[in-house]
């Protein structure tokens, strides 16, 4: 019974102490369907714990125009069975959102924020990403992100927080008029020991190769993310696989070269050297 009695503590302290964003997959709203060029006050009337305040320009008003996305709504959703679409436009206004913290950073600590991108628009702008005391302004910038068009990808920031900030904001680019679509937001403490650590089996074939490679775990994973940089350092590939344990690479467009292969879950981090011919 002693026993029992200590797990459950342990279980609540995780529970109570650990830090992440409440909606961070878009999940939680009022819509049954598609809900497409919300205003900011429809969107925030109707989804939990996220405040669009990026005023985008639509139908002659700087109202804001976000969208909620199922299946079949123009994308399928990265994760789960919704993912958000923000506007950007030729003019200074843009799509924003503040997306709420479980709890204020602790200045000082170290964290990742992993979160997915896709465009359905030919003409594909960046997005930006920071973190905000309040959820009507965008704060602090972390840096920014380019999705890919027809295709999700998943990036990932390391950061030490400054202040004790309350949101993760993220708003498309103006510039251009484009839809960008993302998902799955998550924050959590960063560690350097995924350094010292690789996965317990590792097979990669063939290689040399001259067009797809095959990368086979010792185990599914249910998260993963593949990254290949030249010589250089220069990024030529990056995906996230989720509940996989053998992943193809299509590696046909790649320049002839050797590379790294850089792979990485939320445990252990390991790179490989590999040729494509």
């Amino acid at each position: 019974m002693k026993n029992i009695f200590i797990f459950i503590f342990i279980l609540f302290s995780i529970n109570v102490i650990g830090q992440d964003i409440i909606n961070g997959d878009f999940e939680n709203h009022a819509y049954d369907e598609c809900a497409y060029n919300l205003s900011d006050e429809e969107f925030n009337e109707s989804v939990a714990s996220i405040f669009a305040f990026g005023k985008a320009f639509i139908a002659g008003n700087n109202a804001g125009e976000v969208d909620l996305q199922t299946f079949d709504c123009y994308v399928d959703p990265f994760s789960g069975s919704w993912c958000a679409g923000i506007s950007s436009d030729t003019s200074s206004f843009s799509d924003a959102l503040a997306l709420e913290l479980t709890s204020a950073l602790e200045i000082g600590s170290d964290y990742e924020i992993i979160f997915s991108l896709y465009s359905n628009s030919t003409t594909v702008n960046p997005v930006e990403v920071g973190l905000s005391n309040v959820n009507d302004e965008f704060g602090f910038s972390l840096g920014t992100f380019t999705p890919a068009f027809d295709r999700w990808v998943s990036d990932k920031i390391t950061f030490t927080a400054e202040e004790s900030s309350k949101y993760v904001t993220v708003r498309a680019m103006p510039g251009a008029f484009s839809w960008t679509q993302i998902d799955a937001f998550s924050l959590s403490p960063e560690t350097n020991s995924i350094e010292d650590k690789r996965f317990e089996q590792v097979r990669i074939f063939p290689n040399p190769t001259s067009d797809n490679l095959n990368i086979e775990l010792s185990k599914s994973k249910k998260f993963i993310q593949a990254t290949i940089y030249d010589l250089l350092g220069k990024a030529h590939f990056k995906a996230t696989y989720t509940n996989v344990a053998v992943i193809d690479l299509d590696l046909s467009s790649l320049p002839k070269a050797t590379y790294i292969l850089e792979l990485e879950d939320a445990h252990a981090k390991q790179t490989l050297r590999i040729i494509k011919l």
